[in-house]
């Protein structure tokens, strides 16, 4: 059997139009859960897709949803986050 089928849960990160956003796949559920920093209006900038924080973003999403950490974010929590990214893939 292919592993992937069996997992609980795939996150799958799309960029489109240079803009990050997250798929939660829960196959044995049947459900798809779509994270989108925009909301899904790209004129709902709101300084989210300045500088690729999107990215930092859905990265945040799926640190909280493959931790199983029930941590909340904010916009102004990116800075702090990206740093925290760069450091953890600096020291891997």
């Amino acid at each position: 059997m292919f592993g992937a089928w069996t997992k609980d849960v795939w996150l799958i990160p799309i960029n489109y139009c240079s803009h990050w956003t997250l798929l939660m796949v829960l196959p044995k559920k049947k459900i798809m859960i779509y994270f989108d920093s925009l909301l899904g209006n790209p004129n709902n900038d709101g300084n989210i897709n300045a500088g690729g924080k999107c990215g930092v973003h859905i990265c945040s999403w799926a640190y909280v949803i493959a931790t199983g950490r029930m941590e909340h974010f904010q916009e102004k929590d990116m800075n702090n986050a990206r740093k925290g990214i760069a450091t953890y893939l600096a020291e891997a």
